[in-house]
């Protein structure tokens, strides 16, 4: 994620969007602030690889 923080992207577990622990369902969220079409199609790839090997390493432990 040192990464992603380097370009300006921050990332964030959603724990703290859950009241009561049985609401908790650890999706991923992407929060999008002031983006232009053309910025979507350049964040989007960047995002990409990360978030999959954080799938990959998630569904490797489970």
């Amino acid at each position: 994620m040192k990464e992603l923080q380097n370009k300006q992207i921050f990332v964030t577990d959603n724990r703290s969007s859950f009241y009561h622990p049985a609401h908790f369902d650890n999706s991923l969220r992407v929060s999008l602030a002031k983006i232009s079409t053309q910025q979507i199609h350049e964040v989007y790839p960047i995002l990409y690889q990360p978030i999959l090997s954080l799938f990959e390493k998630y569904t490797d432990a489970h």
